[in-house]
């Protein structure tokens, strides 16, 4: 986007003249596109990897989603989120760390 600027606009003092940092810039992307730029870090010796994603998991346990027009449940599966299933009033197993002033009080208590 700066590159695509014919005239930039000096909104701050600079220690040195805009030329040499778009001509920084320029190089500094020349660089970047070149070919074979990023092979010595592809085939690096000790190239670290990322752990494969874990599978999704599978959502065939059909849970209540509401009613249709004439009363009968609306049976769904797939991802229930844990709004979802307080606010249809299903249960939900709810875990919140309790608040940090109370856990320092209990903490003094118990010593």
């Amino acid at each position: 986007m700066v590159q695509s600027i014919s005239e930039w606009i000096v909104n701050r003092e600079l220690d040195s003249d805009v030329s040499k940092f778009r001509n920084f810039l320029s190089e500094w992307v020349a660089t970047r596109r070149s070919d074979g730029d990023m092979e010595k870090y592809l085939n690096a010796p000790h190239r670290f990897t990322w752990p494969d994603l874990p599978t999704a998991p599978d959502y065939n346990v059909p849970f209540k989603m509401g009613t249709t027009w004439d009363g009968k449940p609306n049976w769904m599966t797939g991802h229930r989120s844990r709004f979802t299933a307080m606010k249809m009033e299903q249960y939900c197993f709810r875990w919140e760390r309790p608040p940090q002033s109370r856990s320092l009080i209990e903490a003094e208590n118990s010593v």
